[in-house]
């Protein structure tokens, strides 16, 4: 016919996110009985430490020229919020673009977490949406040195011109020119010194020329 209230208090051996071992403790308070005359003994159990959730403000993307990929420009990470007084993390971000092309793209991040004063293992941060910008990659274009005979009315041959800057595998067309001299009978080339252009280059909108 007595009755007592039981708290349960449980103290694990660590406080990191994991399966704990627990020591468990009983504190018996008076009801219809009185607690003095009874006692539990401590009991060992296992308790579940879960990663706490942070939040993260003021992220910046930096803006990068065009490369082809598409991992954003560098990040900029403000604060986090939610950790524990006295702890301190790192954190780095990485963001995904849904598109590799010049302009401004839907963007995906993703956070990694280090250990500072805090364990990174006992946090998580969840990915983060925003835009980056990509601009126009800048290419440089060289017009070849060429060569003919006084005796010839056209080149025999027109070495392409040098592009610098391509992301590999990709390309742009250019056509070369000469301002030549011709003479007034067959128009043959007067012999000489002349200017190689390379003109009406044609990229993609994802290069300057």
């Amino acid at each position: 016919g007595e009755s007592l209230t039981v708290n349960p208090i449980g103290i694990m051996h660590s406080k990191n996110v994991g399966t704990n071992e627990t020591s468990v403790s009983y504190v018996l308070g008076d009801l219809s009985g009185l607690a003095s005359n009874y006692r539990i003994a401590p009991a060992n159990a296992f308790a579940v430490v879960t990663p706490k959730a942070l939040t993260v403000s003021n992220v910046v993307i930096n803006s990068k020229i065009y490369d082809g990929t598409t991992i954003s420009g560098s990040i900029s990470v403000g604060s986090l919020s939610g950790l524990v007084a006295g702890e301190s993390l790192a954190v780095t971000a990485t963001g995904v673009m849904n598109s590799k092309n010049v302009g401004t793209n839907a963007t995906n991040i993703s956070y990694s977490l280090g250990s500072i004063t805090g364990l990174a293992m006992n946090y998580s941060l969840a990915s983060t949406a925003g835009f980056a910008v990509v601009t126009p990659r800048t290419l440089t274009i060289t017009a070849p040195n060429l060569t003919a005979r006084s005796n010839q009315t056209s080149l025999s041959s027109t070495p392409p011109a040098i592009v610098s800057g391509l992301v590999a595998g990709e390309g742009v067309t250019v056509r070369i020119g000469v301002q030549e001299r011709r003479t007034s009978n067959g128009g043959y080339f007067v012999i000489g010194t002349y200017s190689v252009t390379a003109s009406n280059a044609v990229g993609d909108s994802n290069t300057a020329l």
